[in-house]
C-alpha cells in the first residue's frame, strides 16, 4: 500500500459482483465472531443472554487468546492448533475494516477498482502512512470469503469437541486434554487447515 496525493475520483457505484462479495465478507465475518462468542458462553458455562452482558467482544487475536486461557482453567482443550490461526484471521479481520471503512476509487493505473483507506478510519491502526490504497480483484474477494468460511467449520468444530468435553467436567482436571482424550480412546481428527487469505496488489501514485 502506499501514500498518494493526488485526489483520484470515487466510484460511487461498483459493479453488482462486488457488492455481492463484499457483504459476503462482512456477513460471514459476523458469523464467526458470533461462533466465537458461543465458544466462551460454553467455556463460562453462561446463557447466551448473560453472556452477551458480561462478554465483550475484541480483537479476534486475543479472543483466541482469551479462549485459551478459559480452556486451561476448565481443563479442557481441542485438537485445533489456536495459535496457528491468530496471524491468518487478523489479516482477514483487517481486510473486513477496511472494506466496512474504506472509499473505492477509480485509478489510472488499473481498471480493478481501488480501496482507498485512511488510518484514522480504522480501529487500533497502527503507525504509519495516513492514506492506503490497494487494487482489490473480485477473486481477492472470493478468497476470502472462503477462508472465512473454513474458519466457521473449525469454530464449529472446536465447539463439539468442548461439548463432549463440558457435558461431563465439572471440575478443572490436572490431566492434559491429550492425555484424557487418548484415555477415552477417542481418534485423533486431523487438523483443520485454514486458507490463506489474499494479498491485494499494492498502489503507488
Amino acid at each position: 500500500m502506499a501514500t498518494s496525493k493526488t485526489a483520484y475520483p470515487v466510484r460511487r457505484r461498483l459493479p453488482r459482483n462486488y457488492s455481492t462479495e463484499i457483504g459476503r465478507v462482512i456477513a460471514r465475518w459476523a458469523l464467526f465472531e458470533s461462533r466465537l462468542r458461543a465458544l466462551a458462553y460454553l467455556l463460562l458455562d453462561v446463557s447466551p443472554e448473560r453472556g452477551r452482558l458480561a462478554v465483550r467482544g475484541g480483537r479476534v487475536a486475543d479472543y483466541l487468546t482469551m479462549l485459551e486461557d478459559l480452556m486451561a482453567l476448565r481443563g479442557v482443550g481441542v485438537t485445533v492448533k489456536t495459535k496457528a490461526l491468530k496471524r491468518p484471521l487478523s489479516e482477514v479481520e483487517a481486510f473486513r475494516d477496511k472494506l466496512a471503512h474504506g472509499v473505492w476509487l477509480r485509478h489510472p493505473r488499473t481498471r480493478t477498482p481501488v480501496l482507498q483507506v485512511s488510518k484514522g478510519d480504522l480501529p487500533d491502526a497502527p503507525a504509519g502512512r495516513a492514506v492506503q490504497a490497494s487494487a482489490v480483484t473480485l477473486g481477492d474477494l472470493r478468497r476470502y470469503v472462503r477462508t472465512i468460511d473454513a474458519a466457521i467449520r473449525i469454530a464449529d468444530r472446536m465447539h463439539r469437541e468442548l461439548v463432549r468435553q463440558t457435558r461431563v467436567v465439572t471440575l478443572p482436571k490436572r490431566r492434559r486434554p491429550q492425555q484424557r482424550a487418548r484415555r477415552r480412546g477417542r481418534r485423533a481428527e486431523a487438523q483443520p487447515k485454514l486458507p490463506p487469505p489474499p494479498s491485494p496488489a499494492l498502489l503507488r501514485s
